[in-house]
């Protein structure tokens, strides 16, 4: 199984916006989930709206409904592939 990368993850995301920071977990068979942080809350509805499944670089993510985390002015997002 190809694991996300990152630099990939940033450059996908960044479509909707400046993106500050990138945390990936992977579990036992990949990648798992993880967190993007955006600069401004805006991005976050952009993605949001554009779509709950996302495909990065090959592999499908979702973007599950949660809580908004309100971090030090920052904005973030989980995104999911281990139910995939």
């Amino acid at each position: 199984m190809k694991k996300l990368k990152n630099s990939e993850v940033k450059k996908y995301f960044g479509c909707f916006g400046k993106v500050k920071d990138v945390k990936l977990m992977p579990n036992k068979t990949g990648f798992g989930m993880g967190f993007v942080v955006f600069a401004s809350p805006q991005s976050v509805e952009k993605v949001l709206e554009y779509s709950a499944e996302h495909v990065i670089t090959g592999i499908e993510v979702s973007i599950p409904i949660c809580s908004l985390i309100i971090e030090d002015n920052r904005q973030s997002i989980t995104i999911d592939s281990s139910t995939n």
